[in-house]
Parts: structure tokens; sequence; C-alpha cells
């Protein structure tokens, strides 16, 4: 008798089970049918940006196809989700939607992975970069709209990345090499971005379904889902964010905002940890009053320094439900109660790596403890903000690949070539002067072919640092490639400015660098052209101060010569 009670338990409990995930697959296949239409819209509407974008600069036909591909499967997209949502359906027949959205999700991703190529301008870096950024884009809001079932994701991400990326492999070069492997790295990001929400969705979902008492209280359930509604129309607003590059700081208001909208009474604040890892600067926090924030930017993280200040330093989350009287806050306490902020729960914002990358806090202004749902909110802010900073970042690392020098960091002939053109139409509107200097090193291919590239190496990122030394800020000191470098001076009053600038480059790189435990002579030849003496665009100018630059060199070196005074 007793063995056949313990069957029969067994029994219903494994039938409750199989119902509360049937509920569950039910709820993710209708998420993301909920999400279809503006996912599609906001879709259409990046593909018209990038077919204005791309206009003339690939062929029109292709673009025109590509948008008409794009336009057709929309439509019919839009057209399923219609249907879904007039039809009542479960089991087999949600199985059945479901694969109609994974087919449509492969489509897509075909579709928008094709742009990776047919769409990709072959001489246009910038367009390159501009088309590689859309794509990142598009796989980042799709990180979250399609995060209710990871395949739908995989489904859509997979056909898209492929293509580019094995574009940029085959262009064969360390920029293309290297922007392929940071969007390769992207994507494995945004994968583990989209599990890890795919996991709290289901969680999510979990607990509603098995917990009987919440489920017989329609109210509390109805309200929970709202804010559940709500936090993912906050989350894909500010992921949608981040596919048109704003700036960190905006973002991290919006995140701001978003968690303070859903905290009644909280005063949400992000702090991002400086390069060394020891103290902690504002970066978003535009509820609390700017004197409080000017006196907490910069201060060092230590085993009792506030809330934040030990989250960062213990690496873990801090609650503190009275200001005024926790110990951590002993030498704090007094500018935060001037302020009436009475508890603070703290807790740190971790990178892919599990690195402390800044902390994020709620202020209240009465003492209190937080509740789970409080607890489980901090986590999901602090998952967000890494997710901005790390973007951000990777957008920022992603120009600077395409528009500096990676050995010297300083501008590429790319950024040198923009920056000389605004040069010249300032000294135009002006009616100024200003002057380029074309420098090569005398003696930096003894210094390679007898030492090897990584010694050459060093001694080009001591030129570069050597250089800068010598301009302005208002300067462009530029690395065009090899041992090739120029000087962009702007608002000269005679060329006597450029002598001078030039007899310091001259002394400067006559100095000896240190190479292996020896010292090694390498100097330098320079040539300069004057605007608008020598020419008025920046082809004429390049030429001309390369021309002057090869007499230097002919007259043995370590001197500069005007091309003016070249006869």
């Amino acid at each position: 008798m007793g063995h056949s009670v313990s069957e029969t338990r067994a029994t219903g409990k494994s039938a409750h089970l199989n119902s509360v995930q049937a509920q569950i697959n039910n709820e993710q296949i209708g998420l993301l049918y909920q999400q279809l239409p503006s996912s599609m819209a906001a879709s259409l509407a990046v593909a018209i940006i990038l077919a204005v974008a791309l206009w003339g600069h690939v062929p029109n036909t292709s673009i025109i196809a590509w948008v008409a591909a794009l336009g057709l499967l929309s439509t019919g997209r839009f057209v399923l989700s219609y249907a879904f949502r007039n039809k009542q359906a479960d089991g087999q027949d949600m199985r059945l939607w479901y694969v109609y959205f994974l087919m449509g999700s492969i489509a897509s991703g075909i579709i928008w992975g094709s742009a990776g190529v047919f769409l990709m301008p072959e001489k246009s870096l910038g367009h390159q970069v501009l088309v590689i950024f859309i794509l990142g884009g598009i796989m980042a809001g799709a990180s979250q709209s399609l995060s209710a079932i990871l395949m739908a994701y995989i489904s859509f991400c997979i056909p898209a990345i492929i293509p580019i990326f094995v574009w940029l492999l085959l262009q064969d070069t360390p920029v293309h090499l290297s922007m392929a492997l940071l969007i390769l790295f992207f994507a494995f990001m945004l994968l583990v971005i989209s599990r890890h929400l795919n996991h709290a969705l289901i969680e999510s979902f979990r607990l509603r379904f098995e917990n009987i008492d919440l489920i017989a209280n329609l109210e509390k359930e109805v309200s929970a889902r709202k804010k559940t509604e709500g936090t993912l129309r906050g989350h894909n607003t500010i992921l949608e964010m981040l596919a048109t590059q704003p700036s960190l700081t905006d973002v991290l208001n919006a995140i701001n905002q978003t968690v303070e909208d859903e905290t009644p009474g909280a005063k949400s604040s992000i702090l991002l940890l400086d390069e060394e890892g020891k103290h902690l600067l504002s970066g978003s926090a535009p509820s609390l009053p700017a004197e409080y924030n000017n006196a907490i930017n910069g201060v060092a993280i230590g085993p009792k320094v506030g809330s934040c200040g030990t989250s960062a330093y213990r690496n873990e989350m801090v609650i503190v439900e009275d200001i005024s009287s926790d110990p951590l806050w002993a030498d704090y306490k007094d500018i935060a109660l001037a302020h009436k902020l009475r508890a603070c729960w703290s807790i740190p914002i971790r990178d892919s790596q599990k690195r402390v990358i800044g902390t994020f806090a709620l202020y209240y202004e009465t003492s209190r403890k937080p509740r789970q749902a409080e607890i489980r909110g901090l986590k999901d802010a602090a998952n967000l903000a890494d997710i901005a900073i790390e973007h951000c970042q990777s957008q920022e690392k992603l120009n600077k690949m395409a528009h500096f020098d990676a050995l010297t960091g300083l501008p590429n002939r790319a950024m040198f070539m923009d920056r000389l053109k605004q040069a010249i139409a300032q000294a135009r509107r002006r009616r100024q002067q200003l002057a380029l200097l074309f420098i090569d090193l005398n003696k930096f291919k003894l210094i390679n072919d007898t030492l090897g590239h990584e010694a050459g190496d060093v001694a080009l990122q001591e030129t570069a640092k050597r250089l800068i030394s010598c301009v302005r800020e208002e300067d462009t000191a530029a690395r065009l490639g090899g041992d090739e470098f120029t000087i962009i001076l702007t608002e000269i009053h005679s060329r006597e400015d450029a002598s001078l600038v030039s007899k310091k480059v001259i002394d400067a790189l006559s100095q000896d660098i240190e190479l292996e435990g020896q010292k090694y002579f390498v100097g330098g030849s320079i040539g300069i052209s004057l605007y608008p003496e020598d020419g008025e665009d920046a082809d004429s100018l390049l030429g001309k101060a390369d021309t002057a630059m090869y007499q230097a060199k002919e007259k043995g070196g370590d001197t500069y010569i005007f091309y003016s005074k070249i006869k």
C-alpha cells in the first residue's frame, strides 16, 4: 500500500512538472511573437538607414534587391505575428508556431548576413566599419528580443555573422583580421548575454507557474507580469540605444532612469572603476545631489569605504540599512546624511571575465533593507550596466582600430588625411597659414634589419612619443606607415614657426634610443610644405612635403627643407 502511495505521489509530481514546463514553453513562444512586430520595424528602419548610407558606394541594384528581400520577409513575419495573436494554440500547435518562427529567424539572419558581403564597399574602410557596426547592433538587439528561446537567437546569429566573418578574413589585412576577431568576440559575448537573459526569463516563468499561491492571486500575478514587461521594454530600449552608438553617459543615464521608474523612492548611481582599479569615478547618478556626486568622485576603494567602495573592494554585494550607524560609512556618513541619504545597497558590476569594472547602487531617504525582488533588480541592473559598458568599450576599440595606428597610438593615414582637410578648411576660412612636416627616419631600416622587428617597433614607439612632445595639443602628429610620420601645424604666422618646430623634431630624433641595452642613433629628415603657398588641397601639400623630404635626405639627412626652397 505504501509503495502504491509513493508511486502515485511521484507520478503526480512528474505530471505537475511536465505541466509547468509546457506552460513555460508556451510563454516563451508567445513572448517571441509578442516582440516580433517591434523587432521587424526596428530592423527595417536600420536597413533603410544602411541603404541610404551605402547608396552610391556599392551597386544600387544590390541595395535595392537586399532591401526588397528584407521587406518581403518582414511582411511575411508581420502577417505571421498577426495570425498568432488571433489564434489560440497549445501543445502540438505551439510547437508548429515555434518552427515557423525559427524558419523566419534563419531567413532574417541570412539576409542580414548577406549584407556583410554584397553590401560591403571594397574601397571605403569607413563604410565597411559602418556595415560591421550595423550588423553588430542588429545582433545586439536580437540578443534581447530573441532571448526568450536561445535557439531562436542562435538561428539568427550564425547565418548573420558567418558571411561578414569570412569576408573580413579573406581581406587578409591586419585591420580586417582584427575586426573579424572583434566581431566574433562580440557575437560570443552577445550569446553569453542572451543565455543569461534566457535563464533569468525561464526562472521567472518557473517561479510563477510553480507557486500555486501566486497563480491563484490574479491581481499580484498581473502586477508582476506588467512589471516584467516594463523591465523588458526598458531593457529593450537601452539595447536599441546601443545600436545607435550613443555616449556611455547617455546609456548609463537611461539605465538609472529605468531602474528609478521601476523602484519608487530609490535614487540610483553607477560608478566606474578607473584603469588602475583603485578609484571609483562618476558614471551616472542624475537623481543624487551634485555636491554629493562631486564628493565621492575619485574615492579610493577599500574595506570600509561606504557601500560602493567596499563592494568594489570585496567584489560582493554590500547592503547598508542605516548609514548613520554602519561602520562602513564612518568616514563618509556626514556628507550622505547632509543630503538625507539613509540607506545604500551596492553591487559590483563585473565584466565577462568576472572582473569588477564599477558599482551599481540604490540610495533611500529612509533606513531599510531590501526585499528579494529588489535584490534581483540590483543584479539585473548591474548586468545591464555591464552590457552597456562593454559594448561602448568595444565600439571605442573598433573606432580606434579604424582611425589610429595600433603600434604607436598616433592617427593613421586615414585620420591624418581627414584632419589635414579640416585644417585646410579652417585655414581658408580664417585666412591663416598652416605647415605640413613630412618626416622620414634615417637609420630605421638598419635597426630593423640588424636587431629585428621587435626592436624596430620600440624605435617607432619612441619616435612617436618624441614627436608628440614637440607639438602643441591643437597640432596633429601621425604615422603614415613604415618609418614615415607627419605633423600638421595649424595657425602659424610665418615659416619661422615651422622651422622652430622642425628644429625641435630634429633635436629630439638626434637623441640616441636605447635598444637591447645599447644606444642607437636614428635621426630624421623633414620636408615642409606650406598652405596656401605650396598648395591648397591635402594631396598637393602631402606630395610636395614628401618631395622636400627626399631633398633633405639627399643632403645627408638630419635637416629640414621647405618645398619652396628646392631649386
